[in-house]
């Protein structure tokens, strides 16, 4: 008898196991998605001092022989160009002094001051603050200013005066810098 009802369940057993199995099977299902791909974009902002196709690099000589005055200022017209394909950049830049002679040594940062103006045909200029040449010197880059007005969108060149003025009390003296532009990969919206 107890065979008889071992069998019994073991034949329960196995008629349920079946069942439940066949019913997860007709009303369960998968989907796979297979391997995927990534890209990272790139950024390439390049410079020119004339703008024209072809002139335009990652670097370019700077202006020499300059001379200044106390209380003068000088611009120079510079092209920076986004030659990335999507996204736009916001600028900034950072000043690096190479060389200051003269009484200028201790170099006040009011004396020498650098500011850019956005050159745009229709609409007026716009100038990032007439910071001091030690400002843009600091540790990191300076930003030129709001996304708004100083990203420079992708496949697009843009014209800015870099006006360097030397304070009316400038001592005499001489100083030389570089200066390094920068754009950050932004979205414009």
């Amino acid at each position: 008898m107890f065979k008889k009802i071992l069998l019994s369940l073991l034949i329960i057993f196995t008629a349920s196991t079946t069942t439940t199995m066949g019913t997860h099977a007709l009303v369960s299902d998968s989907a796979t998605l297979g391997v995927s791909t990534y890209s990272t974009g790139s950024v390439d902002l390049k410079i020119s001092s004339t703008g024209e196709d072809g002139s335009f690099q990652d670097s370019i000589d700077g202006f020499s022989n300059v001379t200044l005055y106390p209380g003068d200022s000088v611009t120079h017209r510079i092209y920076l160009k986004n030659e990335s394909s999507t996204g736009a950049l916001k600028l900034s830049g950072q000043a690096f002094i190479e060389q200051v002679e003269g009484e200028l040594e201790n170099i006040d940062p009011t004396k020498v001051s650098i500011k850019f103006i956005k050159v745009d045909s229709g609409d007026p200029p716009i100038a990032t603050s007439n910071s001091g040449l030690t400002t843009w010197a600091g540790d990191t880059p300076k930003s030129f200013g709001t996304t708004e007005n100083f990203a420079l969108p992708a496949d697009t060149t843009q014209a800015y005066d870099m006006v360097i003025s030397l304070s009316s009390t400038a001592p005499d003296g001489a100083f030389s810098f570089s200066f390094i532009f920068s754009g950050d990969y932004t979205t414009l919206e």
